[in-house]
């Protein structure tokens, strides 16, 4: 071989390495600029993600703040977040976005808003054990979906369903949960901070409000004079306590404020109503025309007067009505009486009872109803719920201690409303999301009300819990299954019962055997079935004595827990021979009944229908 040649193979192999190393270098910078490319979009997304964080709209508008991002990295029909629950160790959703026909559906209070098609619902809880380690396509039934975990493992997003994934984009996506961990644990801490804190307010604020209508005889009446007043719609009303005007409505703050100051139009008045503790007075009575007289105040058509003395001090207590329909006249008189019978409560209660413990059992109970006055559509309602209670124990052969604990929890289940807002116990319609979060406060503030007052802690506990749900989507701490105490699973199951066989002023009730049917439905997620399936056969041994009779279960006055300023004034009251749909006439709408809807009345239908179907 020439010289030559060997040259030229040496030149050869030299030029091809270089080229070689040429093309190494090459690809190594685009890798290194790639990676500076993928560092830089991680940059951006990091600050992206950190500037899209508002701290003040809370921990559900934020992640889906991140899921509207998360929209930008994946195109999918469903983005889901669920957030991690240390008491029951599953992951609970917290935030949902769908895509339908690119038409973003934003999340509303009750998780979503309705759409025609839905090809996937997300779960609202995950078990830990489901959820792996890093971003990964994983399947839900035959759905396909991306699982993005976040680092430290609080959150976890889930989108689909996906089609087709490249390994670089579930990278991404892993990283992405990486920059999730830290703004995510600090709009967690940030929550649960804001929902104590919350809680503790309201409850401190409860408990001191309670305490002042105990110890201060006046507050107490007056609470009841403006739940009464609220109902009965009066055009003027005057508390009066030992010649002191201490509550007005209809009247300006100046016009109160002369009435103090000029005493002799006091005496004038006790001395032109009389000695009687109650009387109506007709617009062709002349005392009537006096009344405005004297007072200088619209006194409307006719006036309703009552007077008492509480503790050695007197009470005048003067409602100025318009006159309006004989329906809305029927509910102002059965709520007046029901503030009497609550006024007749508290001073027999502070006459009573010989202990602090046992007086603030009283006036609790006597709150409660106070509450279930606001509305003719809640009349009765939590002795209702305390005699179901009652009975569910007992049929599960709980110790009479037990059954009196549980039926004093549900009868003051909804006592923590009275801390909540003016006007959101009384609100009809849905709540709105923060409506909703401070309505879930009650069940803690009305077992901090107990606490403090009362001081028994199974009561207390039974309040507190009666709101957690047997899969773990309930609320405030999202217990499990036997985590829940017995008592406020009782108390869930009655609560559900009464919610689907009482009706509102803007829905009817359902139909006896539809309201169980929906109970079943709920087993094993929302409600315990072994205690459903006792409470469904203990109406169901009631039923049965009933078979084929067109009969009611028993009296309505009884079955409703109606009060007795209803009851005793209806004609179907101590009528046994007689149906109460079956009278004339009765009182039903005073508490927020109609024959044809009351469950009384439909179970009674339903029990005779299943006869005729066998």
């Amino acid at each position: 071989m020439s010289k030559l040649m060997i040259v030229n193979q040496q030149t050869i192999v030299i030029i091809m390495s270089m080229a070689f190393l040429l093309a190494l270098v090459f690809i190594l910078l685009s890798m290194l600029l790639k990676r500076k490319k993928v560092y830089l979009n991680q940059a951006n997304l990091m600050k992206t993600l950190i500037d899209n964080f508002i701290p003040t709209l809370g921990l559900e508008k934020n992640l889906d703040l991140i899921l509207l991002k998360t929209q930008e990295l994946v195109e999918a029909e469903n983005y889901s977040f669920y957030i991690f629950n240390s008491s029951n160790k599953h992951f609970t959703l917290k935030a949902v976005r769908q895509l339908i026909n690119n038409e973003n559906i934003a999340p509303s209070y009750s998780r979503l808003l309705p759409y025609e098609k839905e090809r996937f619902s997300p779960p609202l809880s995950l078990p830990l054990d489901s959820v792996p380690s890093k971003a990964s396509v994983i399947q839900a039934g035959d759905v396909p979906l991306i699982c993005i975990p976040t680092k430290g493992g609080k959150g976890l997003i889930r989108i689909g369903p996906i089609k087709k994934v490249k390994k670089s984009l579930l990278k991404d996506l892993d990283y992405f949960g990486e920059l999730l961990e830290s703004p995510l644990n600090n709009l967690i801490d940030e929550e649960e901070q804001k929902r104590t804190y919350e809680v503790m307010r309201t409850s401190t604020k409860a408990v001191k409000y309670i305490n002042n209508l105990f110890i201060h005889d006046n507050e107490y009446i007056k609470l009841l004079v403006q739940t009464c007043v609220k109902g009965v719609e009066p055009v003027s009303s005057l508390l009066i306590v030992q010649n002191q005007v201490i509550f007005t409505s209809g009247i300006s703050n100046q016009l109160g404020k002369n009435l103090n100051e000029n005493a002799n139009k006091i005496t004038s008045l006790k001395q032109l109503i009389g000695e009687k503790p109650f009387a109506i007075i007709l617009n062709t009575n002349r005392i009537h025309g006096k009344l405005k007289e004297l007072l200088g105040i619209n006194v409307g058509n006719y006036s309703v007067y009552a007077q008492f003395t509480l503790t050695g001090k007197q009470y005048v207590l003067l409602l100025n009505f318009e006159k309006a329909s004989a329906e809305l006249e029927g509910v102002r008189q059965h709520l007046f009486k029901a503030l009497l019978n609550n006024i007749q409560q508290f001073i027999k209660m502070k006459q009573d009872n010989p202990t602090v413990s046992l007086a603030y059992v009283e006036l609790l109970k006597s709150i409660a109803d106070m509450i279930d006055n606001t509305s003719p559509f809640t009349i009765g309602y939590s002795k209702l719920m305390s005699r179901y209670s009652m009975a569910i124990a007992n049929e599960l052969g709980l110790s009479e201690i037990q059954v009196k604990t549980i039926g004093l929890a549900a009868y003051l289940s909804n006592i923590g409303t009275i801390g909540l807002a003016d006007g959101l116990l009384t609100k009809e319609g849905k709540y709105s999301e923060e409506e909703y979060e401070q309505m879930k406060l009650h069940s803690e503030v009305g077992a901090t009300i107990v606490e403090n007052t009362i001081v028994q802690d199974e009561v207390s506990k039974c309040i507190r819990y009666h709101h957690e749900r047997i899969d773990g989507n309930g609320y405030p701490y999202r217990l499990r299954g036997e985590e829940i105490p017995v008592g406020s699973k009782i108390i869930l199951i009655v609560q559900t019962f009464l919610a689907k066989i009482n009706g509102r002023q803007y829905r009817d009730p359902l139909p006896f055997d539809e309201a169980i049917k929906l109970l079943r439905n709920a087993a094993g997620t929302q409600l315990d079935p072994q205690i459903l399936h006792v409470f469904i056969g203990w109406y169901s041994k009631r039923r049965d004595i009933k078979l084929g009779q067109n009969k009611a279960l028993g009296n309505c006055w009884d079955l409703s827990c109606s009060s007795q300023t209803i009851c005793t004034g209806c004609p179907a009251y101590g009528v046994i021979t007689k149906n109460c749909w079956e009278q004339d006439s009765n009182n039903c709408k005073a508490h927020g009944k109609s024959c044809k809807t009351c469950f009384i009345y439909t179970e009674t239908q339903a029990r005779l229908k299943n006869v005729k179907k066998v």
